[in-house]
């Protein structure tokens, strides 16, 4: 009956993908009006952005682990472009958040320069990126693609000289927090190397 469609169904809300022009038609019914359908058209908006967004990163993501070829949309080039072209996107704009770090402390007598170089050179090189410097894509047991950067900073230094206050981090950005082929196999190899040095 009409009442029990009204509990299941409190309102309409139709989405209609324009492949063509790249947008989507939002149409919605509320039965209590304008104000209420206005506002489940906006939380339906939302969605929709959230859903585009999320898609375009995943396919980002899924062209940089095949081609090792990273686009200005997913990790942006360091110098300024001067070729004039113009996007809707901004450079970077579907960049992925660091799902996991792993600090190394370095060995007193081994310069971060030398260790990244070494990490670069060695247990990451299969994974790097040709058109970016030190950028390094992966995929994990679960088909989840990522990609890592090493990163060096400095602890405070102790009284003894005999600690080296420099740390290299490998950031790993992407969806999901990855599994233990990068936190647990990947990270032992990489402080196996720097041991070795």
């Amino acid at each position: 009956d009409d009442t029990s469609c009204r509990n299941v169904f409190p309102f309409w809300c139709f989405v209609q993908v324009r492949k063509d022009r790249g947008s989507a038609i939002i149409r919605v019914y509320h039965p209590g009006g304008d104000s209420a359908a206005a506002f489940q058209g906006e939380v339906a908006c939302k969605l929709v952005e959230s859903i585009g967004h999320r898609t375009n990163q995943l396919l980002l993501l899924e062209s940089l682990y095949k081609t090792k070829n990273a686009s200005n949309l997913l990790i942006p080039e360091t110098e300024v472009s001067t070729d004039g072209i113009t996007s809707k996107h901004s450079d970077g704009s579907f960049s992925c958040p660091i799902q996991h770090r792993v600090p190394m402390l370095l060995n007193h007598r081994v310069a971060p320069n030398q260790a990244i170089l070494a990490l670069d050179s060695t247990v990451l090189q299969n994974f790097l990126v040709s058109n970016r410097r030190g950028i390094f894509a992966y995929k994990d047991e679960s088909d989840n693609v990522f990609y890592m950067t090493l990163r060096h900073y400095k602890t405070p230094e102790t009284e003894d000289g005999e600690h080296n206050p420099n740390i290299v981090e490998l950031q790993v950005h992407g969806l999901t927090k990855p599994g233990p082929s990068i936190t647990d196999q990947l990270a032992r190899l990489l402080q196996k190397k720097l041991l070795l040095l």
